[in-house]
C-alpha cells in the first residue's frame, strides 16, 4: 500500500495546516519526521496481528481505561502525526480562544499530551495546565514528557473523562476529538461550564459530518467504509457528527459562543492527509470487521481499491469535515 510522494498536494481549503514548498510547488505537510506509517492490513494478512486484537470489537470510552485505537507505540505514532498534521488548525483555534500567560487550562483527553504542550505555551511558566484522560497509560506519557521537559506547571490526571467529576476552578479549558467519543457529552460540557470562571473560555474541536468525507475517483466501496466507520463510532457515543449538536450543548450550560469555523482539507496519494486517513484505516479497519460493521469481503475489496488509488496521482481525498468552537462564560 505504499503511496507515491512526487506529486504536488492539491490546493488547501481553510485551517489546512501550514505547509512546504519546493521546486515542484505545493507539497505535502511537513510531518515526514513523525509519519511511523501504519501498515495493519499488510500484517494482518501476513499473520503477524494477534486473534485478540483482531476480535477487541468496539468498547464505549467510559467503560474502557484505554482508547478504542488502543495505546501501543504504533498508536502513539499515529496520534504524533495526527497532531503535527492538524497542529496549525489547532493552534489557530487556542488564538481565538484568547488563552494567556498566568491561566489555569485544563486539557480534556490529553492523550499523550500534544496539545497539553501547546496551551502551556500560552499560560507560561505563571501558568498550570491540568492534561485529563481516562486512560492510565497515556497519563503516564505525558507524565514522562513533562518531566521530560522540566514542565513543573504541567499536572497529569488519570479521571473518567464522560464524567469529569472535581476538576478545579479552570480559566480555559479545551477539547480534540473527545466528544465524539461520550456517552453524554452534554453533562461533560456542563460540568466544564461550572469549572469556568467569570470569563473563562471553552474551545473544542471535532467532527462535524463524518459522512461526508469522499474521494475521487469515487468509489461505493469506500463510501461502504466511511458509513461503516461511522456506525461503529456511534455505538460509543454520538458519533461522528457530534460537532452539529456542540453549540446547542454549550448554549444550554450557559455559555455564549463566540465562534465557530470550519477545518478542512484535502489532499492527494503521498500528502499528509492521504497519509493520515491510510493510517487510521490500517489500524481501525480490523476492529471495524470484528465488530460486524464491515464484512471481510468488504474489507478485502477495500484494500484492493485503496492500493489503486494510492497509486493514482490524479485522486484525492476529502476528509470528514470538523468544527472549531470557542465559548465564553459570562
Amino acid at each position: 500500500m505504499a503511496t507515491p510522494r512526487s506529486r504536488a498536494a492539491t490546493p488547501i481549503l481553510s485551517h489546512f495546516p501550514a505547509i512546504r514548498r519546493n521546486g515542484a510547488g505545493l507539497a505535502a505537510p511537513d510531518t515526514e519526521h513523525v509519519v511511523g506509517t501504519l501498515r495493519s492490513a499488510d500484517r494482518i494478512r501476513k499473520g503477524q496481528r494477534s486473534d485478540s486484537t483482531r476480535t477487541q470489537g468496539i468498547r464505549r470510552l467510559e467503560t474502557s481505561s484505554e482508547y478504542v485505537l488502543g495505546s501501543d507505540a504504533e498508536e502513539l505514532r499515529r496520534l504524533r502525526f495526527q497532531h503535527e498534521l492538524w497542529s496549525e488548525a489547532t493552534r489557530r483555534l487556542l488564538d481565538r480562544a484568547g488563552f494567556a500567560a498566568g491561566d489555569t487550562l485544563l486539557d480534556i483527553g490529553c492523550g499523550p499530551g500534544h496539545t497539553t504542550f501547546l496551551l502551556r505555551e500560552r499560560a507560561g511558566d505563571r501558568g498550570r495546565v491540568i492534561g485529563v484522560d481516562s486512560s492510565e497509560s497515556m497519563v503516564a506519557t505525558l507524565r514522562r514528557e513533562a518531566a521530560r521537559r522540566k514542565a513543573s506547571n504541567v499536572e497529569a490526571l488519570r479521571q473518567d473523562v464522560g464524567t469529569l467529576e472535581g476538576i478545579p476552578a479552570i480559566d480555559g479549558a479545551f477539547a480534540r476529538w473527545l466528544f465524539c467519543f461520550l456517552d453524554e457529552p452534554a453533562a461533560v460540557v456542563t460540568r466544564i461550564a461550572a469549572a469556568l470562571r467569570p470569563g473563562g473560555r471553552l474551545a473544542v474541536m471535532d467532527y462535524f459530518h463524518y459522512a461526508a468525507m469522499t474521494i475521487e475517483p469515487r468509489s461505493a466501496i469506500f463510501d461502504r467504509v466511511v458509513a461503516a466507520i461511522a456506525e461503529s463510532l456511534a455505538q460509543v457515543g454520538p458519533g461522528l457528527q457530534v460537532g452539529r449538536q456542540l453549540p446547542g450543548m454549550i448554549g444550554a450550560a450557559g455559555l455564549r459562543v463566540e465562534s465557530l469555523e470550519p477545518i478542512c482539507g484535502v489532499g492527494r496519494p503521498g500528502t499528509g492527509i492521504w497519509e493520515w486517513f491510510d493510517q487510521f484505516q490500517a489500524s481501525y479497519l480490523p476492529k471495524v470487521v470484528a465488530g460486524g460493521f464491515l464484512s471481510r469481503a468488504e474489507w478485502s475489496t477495500f484494500e484492493r481499491f485503496w492500493s489503486a488509488t494510492s497509486a493514482n496521482p490524479d485522486a484525492f481525498l476529502f476528509p470528514a469535515p470538523m468544527i472549531g468552537i470557542v465559548a465564553t462564560k459570562a
